[in-house]
C-alpha cells in the first residue's frame, strides 16, 4: 500500500519576461511517482531539474497548478487550507539548511513543541516530556533545549529539524538536501540516525538530494529528474549500476570509482540545457545526449519498462540501441564510503 501516491503533477510558475508580458516556466511536468510505507524514495537530478518543487507541492507548501497527491486515501490538492492543517501532522518536511528554517528567536525546545500545541497533541507539563524524548532519540541533550539556533552546530541544528518533523508521529517525511549544508562526518552520523528513525517508526522518506552515495545507501527506489520530467526510475541498485537513460549514465560515470584501480568512462553531457520556459516537445536531453538520432526530436520520450519495475524515457534505450555501462555501485556504499564525498560533479 502506497503511504504517498503523485499523479500527473505538474507545477508552472509565471514569470515577467518585459514591461507587459508574462511566460511560464516548467518546474515540474507532469510526473507520477508513489512511495510505499516504511520505504525511501530517493529523488535526484541537477540543480534547477525541479526536485525541490516536487518537495514542497508533496507537502503543499505550493500549491500545484494540476495533477493529484495522495496521502494515504486523501486527496491533497483537493482540500482547503483549513481543510489541509488536521492532515499536515501526517505530512513533514526536513529543509537544507537548518539555520534558515530554525526560527532564531525560539530556543530548540521551543520549536519541538510547536507543533504537538499546534495539532493539539500535548501541552504543559506533557509536551515538555514529550519534547525532551525526542531530542534523546535524536541523539540530542536535554541542555540543548534551551538553546537558541545560532548556540547549535549545524548537525545539532538539524537534528533538531528532524525531532520537530518527528513530533506529530508523520507517516511521511519529505527530505531536502538535508545533508548538504553539513561536513561529510556530521553527513553520515545524521543519515545513520535517519535509517535508524526509520527503522523504529516504520517511515516513509521522500529523500531529494544530489549526492548519489546519500541515495545509495538509504533508497529503496530512485527516480531521476531531468528538467522537469523523470527519466528513469527503479531500484536503487538497478538503476546505479545498469543505468539505461543516458542522462543518469552521465551522473553516475562521475561518481569516483570506490576501486582506485577501476577506470570509468567518462560521459559527458555537452551543449546548452534548454529553457524551463519554452521545453522542447520532444525529448529534452537531444540537444546535450551524446546518443541522439534525428527521430529523437521528433516526438516525446516516456517512461517505458525494460524490466519489472525498472522504466526509462529514452526511444533509442528502450529499443536496445545504445551500449549499457555496468557500474560496481549500488552493492559497494555504506556510511563508512560517505566519508570520500561521493557527490556528482556538476550538482548543486
Amino acid at each position: 500500500m502506497s503511504s504517498l501516491r503523485i499523479e500527473h503533477l505538474v507545477k508552472h510558475y509565471a514569470i515577467r519576461t518585459g514591461f507587459a508580458s508574462r511566460q511560464m516556466l516548467h518546474a515540474v511536468d507532469d510526473i507520477s511517482l508513489d512511495l510505499g510505507a516504511g520505504e525511501t524514495l530517493g529523488l535526484v537530478g541537477e540543480s534547477g531539474s525541479g526536485k525541490s518543487t516536487v518537495g514542497k507541492c508533496v507537502t503543499m507548501l505550493e500549491r500545484p497548478t494540476s495533477g493529484h497527491i495522495f496521502l494515504g486515501d486523501v486527496d491533497l490538492t483537493t482540500l482547503s487550507y483549513n481543510e489541509l492543517r488536521p492532515v499536515r501532522k501526517d505530512i513533514q518536511m526536513v529543509f537544507q539548511d537548518p539555520s534558515d528554517s530554525l526560527d532564531p528567536r525560539r530556543t530548540a525546545g521551543e520549536t519541538v513543541m510547536e507543533p504537538l500545541t499546534l495539532h493539539h497533541i500535548a501541552s504543559g507539563k506533557d509536551a515538555i516530556e514529550r519534547t525532551a524524548k525526542l531530542f534523546e532519540q535524536v541523539g540530542l541533550k536535554p541542555e540543548h533545549m534551551v538553546r537558541f539556533p545560532h548556540q547549535l552546530s549545524g548537525g545539532q541544528q538539524q537534528r533538531v529539524g528532524i525531532a520537530r518533523a518527528l513530533a506529530t508521529d508523520p507517516k511521511v517525511i519529505v527530505l531536502d538536501e538535508p545533508t548538504s549544508a553539513l561536513d561529510v562526518s556530521v553527513q553520515a552520523k545524521l543519515i545513520k540516525l535517519l535509517r535508524d528513525l526509520q527503522r523504529e517508526r516504520s517511515l516513509s522518506y521522500l529523500f531529494i538530494s544530489h549526492d548519489l552515495s546519500v541515495i545509495g545507501y538509504l533508497s529503496t527506489r530512485v527516480a531521476v529528474m531531468y528538467l522537469g520530467q523523470i527519466v528513469e526510475i527503479g531500484e536503487t541498485r538497478q538503476v546505479f549500476e545498469r543505468p539505461h537513460h543516458p542522462y543518469t549514465m552521465a551522473l553516475m560515470s562521475a561518481v569516483p570509482a570506490s576501486n582506485p584501480l577501476e577506470r570509468r568512462e567518462r560521459i559527458h553531457l555537452s551543449g546548452e540545457i534548454p529553457s524551463p520556459i519554452a521545453p522542447p516537445n520532444h525529448c529534452r536531453l537531444v540537444s546535450r545526449c551524446p546518443f541522439a538520432v534525428p527521430a529523437c526530436s521528433q516526438q516525446p520520450a516516456v517512461l517505458e519498462p525494460i524490466a519489472p519495475g525498472h522504466l526509462v524515457a529514452c526511444h533509442r534505450a528502450v529499443k536496445g540501441e545504445i551500449p549499457i555501462p555496468t557500474f560496481a555501485f549500488g552493492s559497494t556504499v555504506t556510511v563508512d564510503s560517505l566519508e570520500g564525498g561521493a557527490a556528482v560533479e556538476g550538482l548543486e
